[in-house]
């Protein structure tokens, strides 16, 4: 089986454009569909956990 990777979008409506042409005879396919990674969205900070205390021996 021969896989594409194929650009588009999602219409207002919800309907699935590809906005390449893609040179495949006529018949169905199965379509797996993600977003794309330049259209998620990057406004969180990732946080990181600070590393727990280490206790100090006293003599």
């Amino acid at each position: 089986m021969q896989a594409y990777k194929l650009k588009g979008k999602i219409d207002q409506s919800g309907n699935l454009l590809i906005t390449e042409h893609l040179n495949l005879p006529p018949g169905n396919v199965e379509i797996v569909v993600w977003a794309a990674t330049d259209t998620l969205d990057h406004t969180t900070t990732p946080t990181t956990e600070s590393a727990p205390e280490t206790p100090k021996k006293t003599n």
